[in-house]
């Protein structure tokens, strides 16, 4: 399967999505805490685009100080 452009669910910017092989994928090199997962999991059924795994996992990080 190749890369998919699609909207992200969170900020609706379109981003190229590779979740057929995962690997490939630019999100991959993207660390992101359980917590942040946990957190994604629950609000959206898509992938999310960097900007907003980024976004997400620091903003749980700042709030836990």
């Amino acid at each position: 399967m190749s890369r998919t452009e699609k909207p992200c669910p969170r900020c609706e910017k379109p981003f190229q999505c590779n979740a057929a092989d995962i690997s490939n994928c630019q999100c991959f090199k993207v660390q992101i805490s359980p917590k942040a997962q946990a957190f994604i999991a629950k609000r959206w059924q898509e992938c999310l685009c960097n900007q907003c795994l980024k976004r997400v996992q620091f903003q749980l990080i700042s709030a836990d100080y």
